[in-house]
């Protein structure tokens, strides 16, 4: 009798065990979870007008780093922090950048979770161009450390990008003192202190490029739409890191639907994101987003909803911390017109049935 029992509460617990791994099998079986930009929503607003400004994420923080607007350069670095439901405090000044620039570029070193190493390269006061390279800290609480020289760029530069991948430190294109487009591309090795090595020479672009974006992604660069000098562009191309910093070669992917330049691209999630712009004699207020496949190359651009306005010259950044990763874009100009509006992309899932929760428990 006492084995029959034993038998049949075996056989139960074989059973629930059995429905216990099959529903975690089921689950992480699930694709993941890929969302789309329903809408864009308005958040508290900078402080004043302002284009040029470029935009970084630290935890529950957003910083603006230089700029302009009506009354001239914009010297104050200004933060905001937020709240989980994606809203905004009250924009505060942080400091101030070591000298007043905007069209230069921020690259940020994300390796470390307790502080972000920012480099801005580059850029123009009005008055001439520079080849400094400045670094800051962002730490827990919104503090910035006081930014300190660590070289210069080969050229005085300004309207390049420039983006961070591993421990290297990459600039690419932009506009000379003579205003000539470049297609040079040079690296530098980031020390564990925040110091810089001198830089190096790598493979050019596949064309003279400024006004350009560029994002990293793993061991690649993406680089999208810029002008060469005569007209906007369309293309797409990313190149992959090489152990010792250098490049393998550029590789043309899926080109844009609009040729397009002051524009901003991110990374959200697996999806490369091109957000704004404006061609040869239009401003765009298009949002696309196309998937990074496994080898690089892009399925195709998916139309999101558009900013609420044409838009161009204005600061984007991702927020990863969160329950859903968040996309922010501050200022900007519209018709000409500095803007100080910031927006949030409400992000869904397109499978709202899988984990229905989880956009709830954000809100």
């Amino acid at each position: 009798m006492r084995q029959r029992t034993w038998g049949r509460s075996l056989a139960i617990i074989s059973i629930a065990v059995g429905g216990l791994l099959l529903f975690f099998t089921t689950l992480t079986a699930q694709p993941p979870i890929e969302y789309r930009i329903g809408q864009w929503l308005a958040r508290k607003e900078f402080p004043s007008g302002v284009h040029s400004a470029r935009l970084v994420a630290h935890q529950n923080h957003l910083f603006q780093i230089g700029g302009r607007h009506d009354d001239g350069l914009i010297q104050q670095v200004h933060s905001t922090v937020i709240s989980p439901d994606g809203q905004l405090s009250a924009w505060q000044p942080r400091g101030n950048l070591p000298v007043p620039v905007y069209l230069h570029s921020i690259a940020t070193d994300r390796r470390e979770l307790a502080r972000t190493k920012v480099f801005m390269v580059g850029g123009w006061d009005e008055q001439r161009r520079y080849a400094s390279i400045w670094r800051t800290e962002l730490t827990d609480g919104g503090h910035l450390a006081p930014w300190v020289k660590v070289g210069d760029y080969l050229d005085n530069i300004v309207l390049h990008s420039s983006v961070i991948v591993s421990d290297y430190l990459y600039v690419l294109g932009g506009v000379d003192e003579a205003n000539a487009p470049l297609d040079r591309v040079a690296y530098t090795h980031i020390g564990e202190n925040g110091t810089l090595t001198i830089f190096f020479d790598t493979l050019k672009l596949p064309k003279p490029l400024y006004r350009l974006a560029a994002a990293p992604y793993g061991n690649r660069i993406y680089i999208t739409g810029g002008y060469d000098g005569v007209a906007a562009q369309t293309g797409v191309y990313f190149a992959t890191v090489k152990p010792d910093g250098s490049l393998a070669g550029w590789t043309a992917v899926a080109a844009l639907p609009k040729a397009t330049y002051y524009h901003e691209t991110l990374v959200y999630l697996d999806r490369l994101v091109v957000l704004g712009g404006k061609s040869d004699d239009d401003e765009h207020s298009d949002v696309f987003t196309a998937q990074i496949n496994f080898d690089g190359t892009l399925t195709g651009w998916r139309a999101e909803a558009r900013l609420p306005r044409s838009l161009y010259r204005f600061g984007a950044t991702t927020i990863s911390h969160v329950p859903i990763p968040q996309i922010y874009v501050v200022g900007g100009l519209y018709d000409e017109k500095d803007q100080a509006h910031v927006l949030q992309a409400d992000m869904w899932p397109l499978d709202r049935t899988f984990f229905p929760l989880i956009k709830q428990q954000y809100q």
